[in-house]
């Protein structure tokens, strides 16, 4: 069996058990199942899915050399999928968040193709029964387990994913050593025909087997608020879980998947408060200011105060403040959900090393939190060193005010917001990670010449 290793060990002690240790029968093979008739039609060859998906905007000039994929499927070792970090088969098309002709509301969205089915299949596969060997086919079939344990794990790490399948349907103790890879970093889309699917496989594999649930360290989710009820379920089960990135696609339609609904997101979390130490929420939009009604795109705020082990948090001011900065909301259903607006100290952990607050992709709403507002309550949480008595662990603080890093021009408010701010968060003692903006890239949106960097600037903060 397994050992319970500690949630904080390395990963490399994680993901490779000795490949005779896993025993534990999971749940029965579905592989064999028919899709739901209501799920829609995929086509492995297509690019895209016939599923309510997000528009697609117009090519972004400003990132020309990311329209090519590499034809091979991508490595354990650097899988990033949603960060894209690594030179990955996830295709993408940059889409608009908002329909307009402003640059300013153009957004990246990374279209799942290929890779999603390769990764539903692994999982599917690494959650059916064990392979059964042929009379003609040995147990120990592959050279590649005559190899030093360490060396075996080191070349599985870097063999494509697509082929993780092929590895365990080549002997029982080959598929031991494959299948912890595979439920190590787990990838769902809300996007994926097969989704119900594997999630019922997962729950019921991980509900069976602590083994497997144990095993789970990294879990990527994109898709609309609907995926919420997926978090509520299978995060109860992955308590060694460290890593979770949430990507959220709100979309025009129901109520029921037009806003982040944040009380049920912070619910679903605090079944990880010992474990998780990395955390990622964000979210794009898939609607127009018609569509959105006025209504805020975020219901309720983050609050991740009780969860101990949390290292690294990252998300945008919305998720982690509320829409309003006055603190009262209105929900969808006429009834008030909450008053007064949180502050630092009431959300974030004392263990906490590393903020950043990325911009809101769209701000709509005329209640909307003011810029000068925004980066007072930053400011007022770091000042003086304050933000040693409620997180004396912090080392680094980024707030990217304004989305200006993707060829965009900057409004000269904006600017000298942000460059007050990484000066106040510097004295006091933090980290500032993120680069300021140049004279070329500030605008000056109230008078007719462009803002240009002299003597003249003054500061209107602090």
């Amino acid at each position: 069996m397994l050992s319970s290793e500690s949630p904080h060990a390395g990963d490399n002690q994680d993901i490779m058990p000795s490949h005779d240790t896993w025993v534990e029968t999971a749940s029965p093979s579905r592989m064999s199942r028919e899709h739901s008739p209501t799920s829609p039609t995929y086509s492995p060859t297509s690019p895209t899915y016939s599923r309510t998906s997000p528009r697609w905007g117009t090519q972004s000039p400003t990132s020309p050399s990311r329209l090519s994929y590499s034809p091979t499927s991508p490595k354990l070792g650097s899988f990033s999928p949603l960060g894209m970090e690594s030179d990955t088969e996830w295709r993408y098309r940059p889409r608009t968040a908002v329909r307009t002709d402003t640059e300013h509301h153009k957004y990246e969205f990374w279209e799942i193709g290929e890779t999603m089915r390769i990764e539903d299949i692994n999982i599917l596969a690494a959650c059916s029964e064990p392979f059964q060997v042929t009379p003609d086919r040995p147990v120990q079939c592959s050279e590649l387990l005559r190899l030093p344990a360490e060396l075996q794990n080191a070349i599985i790490r870097n063999v494509d994913r697509s082929d993780f399948n092929a590895l365990m349907q080549t002997c029982v103790s080959l598929r031991a050593v494959v299948t912890p890879m595979i439920l190590h970093h787990i990838v769902l889309s809300g996007f994926s025909p097969r989704l119900s699917l594997v999630v019922s496989t997962l729950e019921e594999t991980m509900s069976k087997s602590k083994q497997a649930a144990n095993i789970v360290r990294h879990l990527q989710l994109l898709g609309d608020d609907t995926l919420s009820d997926i978090l509520s379920r299978l995060l109860p089960l992955t308590t060694h879980l460290r890593s979770l990135e949430y990507g959220c696609v709100v979309c025009e339609g129901p109520a029921d998947n037009d806003f982040i609904n944040m009380q049920a997101l912070n619910t679903a979390l605090a079944f990880l408060g010992n474990s998780l130490t990395s955390l990622k929420i964000t979210y794009i939009l898939d609607m127009n200011e018609c569509d959105a009604g006025g209504r805020p795109c975020v219901e309720g705020w983050l609050c991740v105060k009780g969860m101990t082990a949390l290292r690294k948090l990252e998300t945008t001011f919305t998720i982690l403040f509320g829409p309003h900065q006055n603190g009262l909301e209105i929900s969808h259903n006429s009834s008030l959900l909450s008053e007064g607006a949180p502050e630092l100290s009431d959300i974030l952990p004392p263990g906490l090393e590393e903020l950043k607050i990325l911009p809101d992709p769209w701000e709509y709403d005329p209640a909307r939190w003011s810029l000068e507002r925004k980066v007072q309550v930053i400011a007022d949480y770091i000042l003086d060193g304050n933000w040693r008595r409620f997180t004396p662990h912090l080392r680094l603080l980024n707030y990217d005010v304004f989305d200006w890093r993707h060829g965009r021009t900057i409004p000269i408010e904006a600017a000298e917001a942000e460059e007050s701010l990484a000066a106040l968060v510097c004295k006091n003692g933090l980290e500032w990670a993120l680069e300021l903006p140049e004279a070329s890239q500030i605008t000056n949106i109230f008078f007719e010449h462009p803002y240009s960097r002299g003597e003249d600037r003054k500061a209107r903060y602090f």
